[in-house]
């Protein structure tokens, strides 16, 4: 295996995949050959959404609306960005209504259990149930039935997400424990009460947490990841042993999607050129 991380492999094979002539951005002052300058350019159609809701209305545990603009990450330029692959992949789905049963057949083929009579009734980007809590949602469905399919959303991560320590607050996730998650957890039927235990693997349990009854939370990885953060959250979510709570893996998705949406030349041409961006370069590494 190479010396390089995975997420150096692939930005390598991506900066190299498009002409010199596209300007390229910086980072920290240094030009890199995957990060673009323009935003636009990160997006497969070179249109950027500007609203977390795509479709619907959410509202949050207050009885809120959900209603913001998506806040773009610092890294959104770079090609190997998982926060723009994520919205390249679900913004598409919701330009014409009847894209939507698509994803769903999708989803349904690559392990997540759907009704075949569901459909959706609201989706967003970003999505925030609990401005608290603050855990947020890379994209967030809920079905016509009331439960809701959740999805975290990797690329080339090294890790989920973890508890960082703050000097200034050094409490802060013990108080987090005792003010937030102990009870919620406490009448979870798949966490453990327990403190270490729910923060040795934070981001997964945080989204896991706002599943229950038919909720589905997913977890969307490629396969070829093999950063040992990635593949150790992988082997604690299979541990679970939930139907609700699975593993997805990219490589997978992508294919059913493309197997999905022969009856639709337009999106199928689209998502050929997702495949290009984002899944041929996991087996160029």
């Amino acid at each position: 295996m190479s010396e390089l991380s995975f997420a150096k492999r692939i930005q390598a094979i991506m900066g190299n995949s498009i002409p010199d002539c596209v300007p390229r951005g910086t980072w920290n002052g240094v030009e890199y050959k995957h990060i673009y300058r323009d935003l636009r350019e990160n997006s497969i159609d070179g249109i950027i959404p500007e609203h977390c809701i795509v479709k619907g209305t959410l509202t949050d545990i207050s009885g809120a609306t959900f209603s913001v603009p998506i806040k773009y990450h610092l890294g959104a330029r770079h090609m190997n960005s998982s926060q723009m692959m994520c919205i390249n992949f679900f913004k598409a789905f919701f330009e014409e209504e009847d894209r939507e049963r698509i994803l769903l057949s999708a989803l349904r083929k690559s392990g997540v259990v759907i009704p075949d009579e569901a459909s959706i009734e609201a989706a967003a980007f970003e999505y925030e149930p609990d401005r608290a809590e603050k855990t947020n949602f890379d994209f967030f469905i809920k079905l016509d039935n009331g439960s809701h399919i959740s999805f975290e959303v990797k690329y080339t991560e090294s890790e989920f997400g973890g508890v960082k320590q703050e000097k200034s607050d050094p409490g802060k996730y013990e108080r987090k424990w005792h003010e937030i998650y102990s009870s919620r957890v406490r009448n979870h039927p798949v966490l453990k009460h327990d403190m270490v235990d729910f923060y040795g693997n934070y981001q997964i349990n945080r989204n896991i947490l706002y599943a229950s009854g038919n909720d589905q939370t997913v977890f969307l990885t490629p396969r070829a990841n093999d950063s040992k953060g990635i593949a150790g959250g992988r082997a604690y979510i299979d541990r679970l042993g939930c139907s609700r709570i699975v593993n997805v893996y990219w490589e997978d998705l992508a294919a059913n999607i493309l197997d999905e949406a022969s009856c639709c030349p337009k999106l199928k041409k689209y998502f050929e050129a997702f495949n290009t961006k984002y899944i041929a370069v996991l087996s160029k590494q």
